[in-house]
C-alpha cells in the first residue's frame, strides 16, 4: 500500500494506491497547484489502470479546484480524440498538456443535493452581497474572506455535478447509494477498491439532514432581509447619498454570523466524507476537512474505536490542515499514527498548519503521562509529513511555514529521535509514504 502526497499549496491532494495496484485519488487542491505540479506527473503515478475511486471530500475551493481541472482535461482530451480522425475537422493539435488518467466512478456530496434547493442563483448572490459588504474594514476582512470562499466552492461544487453528468463525462456519482448522498450506512457496511475496503466515517444522514435544514433556513431569513435591506439602501442613498456597504455592514454582520452556529468550521467542511480504508493489516484514515468529535462518533459508530481504547493506524491524514478548529488534544490521544499527513500551509488570517495543533500530536505521543495516549504503540517512532514548504504559497503562507518548520523541527530536534518531521522538498511535485 502507498500514499502519494502532492504539493498542493494550500489544498489537498492525495493518491491512495493498494496492494492490488487500484487506485484512488482524494481531492485536488486548487487549480494553479494541480496544473503545476499534479497534473504532470498523474498519469505516470496512477499508471494504465487510471484511478478507480476519485473521491472529493467536499467543495472547498482547497479540495476541488483541482478535481474540476483534471475534469475538464479529460473533457478536452475526448474532444481531441472525438473530432481529430473525422475529414471535416479542423483540429490538428493535440491538448497541451499530459491525457489525464480515466476516472471509473466519483464519490462527492453534491451542493445541490446537500441543500435541496432550487434558488442556487439566490445564494450565490447572497454569499457575494455578504462578502463585498464586509470587505471595507480590517475589522470584518476575515469574514469577507470566508465569504468570498464559499461562493467560489458554491460554484464549483454545481460546476462538478455537469462535468460529470451523462452529457460530458458519464461518470458514475456515488453509485453504492445510487447517485445520492453519502453517508454512514445503518447498519455498516464496506465498499471495496481492489484490495482496499472502505467504511464511510462520516458524515452521518441525520447531521446531512440537520445541515440541510440549518442552511436552507438561513437563506430562507436572509432573503427577506436582503430584500429589505436593498430597499432601505435605495432610499438612504437617494436620501443622505451613504455609501451601499457602509449601510450593509453592521446588519449584515449579525445575520451572517447566525450561519456559523458551530463555530468556525463552515457547512461545507461539516459535511466531508471522511473515510477508513484498510488493506491487509495497513489502516489509513482520510479526515478531509471534518471535525475532531464527529470523526471520533464515526469511528464508534463503526466499532473501529471505543473510548478507552486508543486507535492505532499506519496513516491519518490530519483533518482541515491542522486548523486549531478541528483538532483538540482529546482526539489526538485518542487516535495515533506510524505517519501524520498535514496537507496544505497557509497564512494571513488563516494561520495551518497551527502549530498548537502539532504540539498536540507530538505531546500525545512523548509528552507527560496526563498529555499522552494509553495505546501499547504510543512510544513508537513516527513521522510527520507536511505537503508544502516555505516557498510554496505566496509571501504570507511561505513566512508561516518557515515558522512551522522552525518550531516542529526543535521540538524533532529535543525528542532523541522519537520522530521525524518531512516537509515537501523544494523543487519536487510529490512524496510517498510505503508501508
Amino acid at each position: 500500500m502507498k500514499l502519494t502526497i502532492f504539493q498542493s499549496g494550500p489544498g489537498d491532494c492525495l493518491l491512495l494506491t493498494s496492494s492490488d495496484d487500484r487506485r484512488m485519488l482524494i481531492d485536488g487542491g486548487f487549480v494553479g497547484t494541480f496544473r503545476e505540479h499534479v497534473r504532470k506527473h498523474l498519469s505516470d503515478v496512477a499508471g494504465e489502470n487510471g484511478i478507480d475511486l476519485l473521491c472529493v471530500s467536499h467543495i472547498d475551493e482547497d479540495h476541488i479546484a483541482g478535481t474540476l481541472q483534471l475534469l475538464q482535461d479529460l473533457i478536452d482530451w475526448r474532444v481531441y480524440d472525438h473530432h481529430k480522425d473525422q475529414p471535416d475537422s479542423n483540429l490538428t493539435d493535440a491538448p497541451r498538456f499530459p491525457r489525464p488518467p480515466e476516472i471509473a466512478k466519483i464519490w462527492h456530496n453534491g451542493f445541490k443535493d446537500v441543500s435541496q434547493q432550487n434558488n442556487l442563483a439566490d445564494i450565490e448572490e447572497l454569499l457575494i452581497l455578504n462578502m463585498r459588504a464586509f470587505g471595507t474594514t480590517s475589522e470584518t476582512h476575515a469574514l469577507a474572506e470566508q465569504m468570498q470562499f464559499l461562493a467560489t466552492s458554491v460554484r464549483q461544487g454545481l460546476k462538478l455535478q455537469h462535468q460529470i453528468s451523462e452529457k460530458l463525462l458519464n461518470i458514475p456519482l456515488n453509485p453504492e447509494y445510487g447517485g445520492g448522498l453519502m453517508f454512514v450506512p445503518d447498519p455498516q457496511e464496506t465498499f471495496s477498491v481492489g484490495n482496499m475496503k472502505t467504511t464511510l466515517v462520516g458524515p452521518f444522514k441525520e447531521d446531512l439532514d440537520a445541515l440541510r435544514d440549518e442552511w436552507n433556513d438561513w437563506i430562507d431569513d436572509n432573503k427577506s432581509k436582503i430584500t429589505k435591506l436593498k430597499e432601505w439602501a435605495k432610499d438612504q442613498q437617494r436620501r443622505f447619498r451613504l455609501d451601499e456597504g457602509e449601510i450593509f455592514k453592521r446588519v449584515l454582520r449579525e445575520f451572517a454570523l447566525s450561519g456559523q452556529k458551530r463555530g468556525k468550521v463552515t457547512v461545507p467542511n461539516l459535511a466531508s466524507l471522511m473515510m477508513y480504508v484498510e488493506d491487509a493489516d495497513k489502516k489509513v484514515l482520510l479526515t478531509g476537512d471534518g471535525r475532531d468529535d464527529e470523526i471520533l462518533d464515526g469511528l464508534w459508530a463503526s466499532e473501529l474505536w471505543d473510548e478507552g481504547q486508543p486507535l492505532h493506524l499506519d496513516i491519518l491524514k490530519i483533518q482541515h490542515h491542522g486548523s486549531i478548529n478541528n483538532v483538540n488534544a482529546n482526539f489526538c490521544k485518542n487516535v495515533i499514527a506510524d505517519h501524520y499527513v498535514i496537507c496544505g500551509g497557509s497564512g494571513g488570517t488563516h494561520k495551518n498548519p497551527d502549530t498548537e495543533v502539532l504540539d498536540m500530536i507530538v505531546n500525545s505521543r512523548t509528552g507527560a503521562a496526563s498529555q499522552k495516549s494509553t495505546h501499547a504503540k504510543v512510544n513508537d517512532h513516527f513521522t510527520l509529513w507536511f505537503s508544502s514548504n516555505n516557498e510554496s504559497g505566496g509571501k504570507s503562507a511561505n513566512k508561516h511555514m518557515k515558522a512551522v518548520m522552525k518550531h516542529i523541527h526543535s521540538k524533532e530536534a529535543a525528542s532523541n529521535g522519537r520522530f521525524d518531521a518531512r516537509f515537501m522538498p523544494k523543487n519536487r511535485h510529490f512524496m510517498e509514504i510505503e508501508l
